[in-house]
């Protein structure tokens, strides 16, 4: 092709004001349909329209007051593509005629104002999908699956990119890390002091733990760094992931934070540092991301020290981030990564395509790119969740890749590296390595690529909003 792809996009007039609030929203539209967009404002349609050589696509124009304050939700079709969409929007414009209001609806999702709707009625609870009015259709694309409707009405035959992102959570370095004894005091004086009973017993087992550890093991040293065996079965066919790590420098009071220094040590010829063999991955490509804490979750000056903290012993900048368990203030968050600048951000996690989408997107700020993670181990294998055996969890992810080879896109998928067998996983035969690497030869299969963050923004991310 000679040119960029150009699809004219005509709005209402009355929305001309608004384009600033629309702005990241026309961008995800130009980005998801793979074209660029050249707007235009018509005075007195009650349409929007998308034409491109000749051909048009009408769409509902966008409620942006009906999505805002979003009440009561109804389900639609549209050419046997199901959404959501609020019941007040509905009824002011009933039929098919003029399809889904598909701005409104990613205006709605790219906000996201189902998540800050969320969070002002129960606050500091984490985000549940399952008490979203988007929890039937979250296992499908349904927004890519709308989109590629408006590509097939416009004529647009180029394929959309589609590749995985492959991601790890380095919570432990083995079953049983070696816990930093001036850690596990702090944590401890902190719950006395807070008169949280049960965090302090546990914490005091910790202490214990610890001191003991350290004086027969005082070197700190593991049998093996298990997340360098996943990261040699990607080197064999060709793959880069991203790792999100803790940082060195955090307040640790939390059991579920990783209890890991950079110093320790990997026996093996000759034995090296967890720092040194993170920054040999970074030497080979590799990506080393931050797994912020919880107890950085709801404090600015807390999320810039674990950055910094990163960054200085790995002497690079930290470019992407994950947070532990996904308890994030979805209100300011994105701002939050803005202002610290954070280029990729991994926090739109669960099975399922909670966005609808597939695509990696710009969120709310148009700063930071979100790629949504719709796969993560711990939620496919543990009983507590979805419980599924190697089988199960083969199957779930070939039907999500099933999904982007009919529309494109680009999943990212999320493995615990250091537990080849946590607590409640059942019926998996060999250990977790084994299924991952069963998963590294579907995707090898399928001819998938498997991007890093950079790349997958130059692929995904580059189409522009053009103004008239």
């Amino acid at each position: 092709m000679s040119g960029p792809l150009i699809v004219d996009l005509a709005l209402p007039s009355a929305l001309e004001s608004r384009i600033p609030e629309l702005e990241v929203t026309l961008l995800n539209v130009a980005n998801l349909i793979g074209a660029d967009l050249r707007l235009r404002f018509v005075a007195e349609a009650s349409e929007l329209r998308l034409a491109h050589q000749g051909r048009e696509c009408r769409l509902r124009p966008p409620d942006l007051t009906a999505w805002s304050t979003a009440g009561e939700m109804s389900s639609a079709c549209w050419r046997e593509v199901a959404f959501v969409e609020p019941a007040a929007s509905s009824a002011r414009c009933p039929g098919e005629d003029l399809g889904p209001d598909l701005l409104g609806l990613m205006y709605y999702l790219f906000r996201d104002l189902a998540e800050i709707h969320q969070e002002a009625a129960t606050a500091q609870v984490r985000y549940d999908i399952h008490a979203s009015p988007f929890r039937d259709i979250c296992a499908t694309n349904y927004l890519d699956r709308l989109l590629q409707q408006v590509r097939s009405d416009l004529g647009i035959q180029t394929p959309p990119p589609k590749g995985v992102l492959l991601t790890h959570d380095l919570d432990f370095l083995s079953v049983e890390p070696v816990s930093d004894p001036l850690g596990s005091a702090r944590a401890l004086a902190r719950s006395v002091a807070g008169l949280r009973l049960r965090m302090a017993v546990h914490h005091g087992r910790q202490l214990t733990y610890a001191l003991w550890r350290s004086i027969l093991a005082p070197t700190s040293v593991f049998e093996r760094f298990e997340f360098l065996d996943w990261a040699e079965a990607e080197r064999q066919r060709g793959f880069r992931s991203v790792l999100f790590v803790f940082a060195p420098d955090r307040r640790r009071s939390f059991p579920q934070d990783a209890s890991y220094d950079f110093g320790f040590r990997n026996r093996r010829a000759p034995i090296s540092t967890l720092r040194s063999e993170l920054r040999g991955l970074m030497r080979d490509g590799f990506w080393i991301g931050l797994h912020l804490s919880r107890s950085s979750d709801y404090e600015h000056a807390e999320m810039r020290r674990e950055l910094r903290s990163l960054s200085d012993a790995l002497g690079s900048p930290i470019r992407a981030t994950r947070n532990h368990w996904l308890w994030m203030r979805y209100s300011d968050w994105y701002e939050r990564l803005a202002e610290l600048d954070v280029d990729y951000d991994f926090n739109a996690a669960a099975i399922g395509f909670t966005k609808g989408t597939a695509f990696p997107y710009f969120n709310r700020t148009g700063r930071t790119v979100t790629f949504p993670t719709t796969y993560m181990d711990d939620i496919v294998l543990k009983t507590k969740n979805l419980g599924l055996d190697e089988v199960g969890a083969i199957a779930l992810l070939k039907g999500q890749l099933d999904a982007i080879d009919e529309t494109g896109g680009c999943l990212a998928l999320s493995f615990h590296p250091g537990e080849d067998g946590p607590p409640g996983t059942h019926r998996i035969p060999g250990t977790k390595l084994d299924l991952y690497g069963k998963v590294l030869d579907e995707l090898s299969r399928r001819g998938l690529k498997a991007y890093l963050p950079d790349e997958a923004k130059r692929e995904f991310l580059s189409h522009r909003i053009v103004r008239n």
